[in-house]
C-alpha cells in the first residue's frame, strides 16, 4: 500500500513509475512542505489526479537543491512505533526552527542530562496556578536521547529521497494511483 506515481512522458523507462509506502509519502510532502513547494497537486489518495511536468521537475529540484542541508532528526514520541519520532528537517527552509537543529538537539540533551542530575522530569508544563500554587505535570520523560545527523550520512534516507526526486525531474509529469 501506498501512493504509486505513474509517469507521463518519462525520459527513459528507469523514470516509468515509483512507488512510495504512506508513510514516505507522508514524509516527502511534510520535506516539500517545509521547502516551501506548492503542494496543491499533492493528493492524499490514490486517486489518479495529475502532478504537472512543472511542478513535477520544481518539487524534483527543490528536493536535489536541499540535500545539503536536510538532517534527520530522531526524538522521543510514545505516539510512534517504538518510541522514537524520525523526521527530516531543512535548516534555512520555508518553516524554520528557532535554533538550527543541531542547537536544538544539543539543548535537549543538556536539559535531559540536567534532569538526570537533579531528578526531574525533562519534559514538564506548568498550568495555570490555583489556590495553592503552580501545579506541574510531567508529559513525556525523556529516557532517549534524541539524535540529528545529516541527511547525506544515512544512506537509505538519501537513496530513497534522491530516487524520487530524480523520478520527478525525469517523469515529464505524472499520475498519483
Amino acid at each position: 500500500m501506498g501512493m504509486d506515481l505513474i509517469a507521463r512522458k518519462p525520459t527513459s523507462e528507469k523514470y516509468g513509475s515509483q512507488h512510495l509506502n504512506w508513510s514516505g509519502w507522508s514524509s516527502f510532502g511534510d520535506i516539500l512542505q517545509e521547502l516551501g513547494c506548492d503542494l496543491s497537486e499533492m493528493s492524499g489518495s490514490n486517486d489518479g489526479h495529475y502532478i504537472k511536468k512543472a511542478t513535477a521537475l520544481s518539487w524534483g529540484n527543490a528536493i536535489m537543491e536541499a540535500l545539503d542541508r536536510m538532517y534527520v532528526v530522531e526524538y522521543p514520541d510514545k505516539h510512534f512505533y517504538g518510541g522514537i519520532r524520525t523526521e527530516v528537517k531543512v535548516e534555512g527552509s520555508a518553516t524554520p526552527m528557532i535554533m538550527s537543529t543541531h542547537e536544538l538537539i544539543s539543548a535537549i540533551f543538556a536539559e535531559s542530562e540536567l534532569n538526570k542530575v537533579i531528578g526531574t522530569a525533562s519534559n514538564t508544563t506548568c498550568s495555570e496556578p490555583s489556590g495553592d500554587g503552580v501545579e506541574v505535570k510531567v508529559v513525556n520523560e525523556l529516557d532517549v536521547v534524541p539524535k540529528s545527523y545529516p541527511l547525506k550520512s544515512s544512506k537509505e534516507d538519501l537513496e530513497w529521497l534522491t530516487e524520487v526526486a530524480e523520478f520527478l525531474i525525469n517523469c515529464g509529469g505524472c499520475y498519483q494511483w
